[in-house]
């Protein structure tokens, strides 16, 4: 992470960001983090319904008698198992979507800040530094992994939901 102090820039490669920190960062995108979350949440509900509803598509089938074991009662439950999978899987690639959106505007805004703090520095400061110095200074920008690394656990819902 780069931290300015003064007028120079600092790699701050040692100090870890606080909790306030991060939240204190976040506080521009607070519909789109609740957004997020509340999708998160939605795809959960959704996919922690559907052993209850297998369930009882399967207590209604050990007791009943109808043709196959086929009645009106199953098909209707299967009904609704189906379109509660629908759901999950579209609750999931809205959250999937929204996630992406958040991580990439967060990441974009962290690096157009390092890059106006970058071209505020004086010509003698960046003529007297090393190329790799300043190379290390960009690159190393926001811990951008955090963000972006966000996106893998709907990626990871999805797939359990198209198995199911």
């Amino acid at each position: 992470m780069i931290i300015l102090i003064g007028t120079r820039l600092r790699l701050a490669s040692t100090r870890v960001p606080t909790h306030m920190e991060l939240l204190n960062l976040l506080k521009k995108y607070k519909k789109l983090a609740f957004i997020v979350v509340i999708l998160g949440f939605a795809t959960n509900i959704l996919a922690l319904s559907v052993p209850k509803l297998t369930a009882g598509i399967i207590d209604i089938a050990t007791s009943s008698s109808g043709f196959l074991g086929i009645t009106p009662e199953i098909m209707q439950s299967v009904y609704i198992l189906s379109g509660v999978a629908l759901a999950t899987f579209v609750v999931a690639g809205l959250q999937i979507y929204f996630s992406s959106i958040f991580a990439e505007k967060v990441a974009y805004d962290i690096r157009k800040d390092l890059i106006d703090k970058v071209g505020d520095q004086s010509f003698n400061y960046i003529a007297k530094e090393t190329p790799s110095r300043l190379l290390t200074l960009i690159t190393s920008d926001d811990n951008t992994y955090f963000f972006s690394s966000y996106k893998v656990a709907p990626n990871k819902s999805l797939c359990t939901n198209i198995i199911t």
